[in-house]
């Protein structure tokens, strides 16, 4: 797909500067933006009141695992070791940071609850996507209403991942076993 290719995306801009944004999590009135490095001059604060002045700031400290916590128990001063962030009230932004990873963002389009998880190979290869829809569930959120969004991340041709590796996260994705995969890997 090329820089003008989208089709479950727009370009939106802020000052002048272009960031991502999901059409169906615009749709239906969610405020997000995916951001690149030629927002680094911008404080989390400032891209905060582009989408709201009154809302409070929720960030963790991101370590590759599956620990998904509720924004209040994190704040701008106060950050936990967690890899995902669900709200518990609506003005709440909430913010993860990714390079090669995978920024994922989850809506209920009917009760409002979110949550914006990063995710790798380890977080994949440990569930943390269902474990954050579970999350959700609990918070009030209904399967039939979630959207999710994957924003960018890096591509098959710049990121290999090994033989060893891709075997480990197919078993572990589908509980099989060695003799039980439908690919063989050479």
């Amino acid at each position: 797909m090329t820089f003008k290719e989208l089709r479950d995306w727009e370009w939106s801009y802020y000052e002048s500067k272009m960031f991502l944004k999901s059409k169906k999590l615009s749709y239906f009135n969610f405020k997000h933006g995916f951001f690149n490095k030629q927002f680094d001059n911008k404080s989390i604060r400032e891209l905060a009141n582009f989408f709201g002045d009154k809302n409070s700031i929720h960030r963790v400290k991101q370590v590759h695992g599956i620990n998904i916590i509720k924004a209040s128990n994190t704040k701008e001063e106060s950050i936990i070791e967690a890899d995902g962030i669900i709200s518990d009230d609506c003005k709440q932004s909430l913010w993860i940071y990714t390079a090669d990873c995978i920024p994922v963002l989850i809506a209920d389009k009917s009760s409002g609850v979110v949550g914006a998880c990063h995710v790798g190979w380890r977080g994949v290869t440990q569930r943390i996507i269902p474990i954050a829809i579970d999350k959700l569930i609990s918070r009030g959120a209904k399967s039939q209403n979630l959207i999710i969004a994957m924003g960018p991340a890096i591509s098959m041709e710049n990121y290999e991942v090994g033989i060893t590796l891709s075997k480990s996260i197919y078993l572990s994705l589908n509980k099989s076993t060695e003799s039980e995969l439908p690919i063989h890997f050479i």
